[in-house]
């Protein structure tokens, strides 16, 4: 007679499960320009871009701003220059002093080659002209919410045609 091995059956450990990867919190992002119609028209146009994307806030001057930035902690700021108060240009510079900070957007009327150059300088990681690139503001975001939140930023250049242009990430 041949023997057998006894087959014991181990219990099932809350361990042994398989693992889901995580999921993705959504990108939290901020606008900030003067113009409320201008607000209300990037909100919808990032609804409509992704659900990854959570618009946790409404800034209309640089004051507002700074206050939404620390108390918020959003992952993407979307900010104007021209502002009453400060400009827009002192809260990117305020931003970026922080270890961790949002990626900022510049989205503008004044996409003049001495602001971009300034704005690439204090950390801005993508500026736009309102009037010619608005368009470019939904693919990047698209971009990013496809992206993991730790590659978000570093992936989005290379999908984007225009990124030598636009994006100071490029240049990095």
């Amino acid at each position: 007679m041949e023997a057998r091995q006894a087959t014991t059956q181990r219990p099932y450990y809350a361990w042994d499960a398989p693992v889901k990867p995580e999921q993705e919190e959504a990108m939290r992002v901020l606008i900030v320009d003067d113009s409320p119609i201008l607000r209300e028209r990037v909100a919808a146009m990032l609804s409509e871009v992704s659900r990854d994307i959570e618009l946790v806030g409404e800034a209309g001057n640089a004051l507002v701003a700074m206050d939404a930035v620390c108390r918020l902690k959003p992952d993407a700021v979307i900010l104007d220059i021209s502002m009453p108060g400060k400009t827009g240009i002192d809260v990117l510079r305020e931003i970026k002093r922080n270890d961790v900070s949002p990626m900022v957007m510049i989205l503008t009327n004044y996409p003049h080659p001495q602001y971009r150059r300034r704005c690439k300088e204090l950390g801005a990681d993508f500026f736009f002209d309102k009037s010619t690139e608005f368009c470019k503001v939904a693919r990047t975001f698209k971009l990013l919410a496809q992206g993991s939140r730790r590659d978000r930023i570093g992936n989005v250049c290379e999908g984007c045609p225009d990124a030598a242009v636009s994006c100071s990430m490029a240049a990095r």
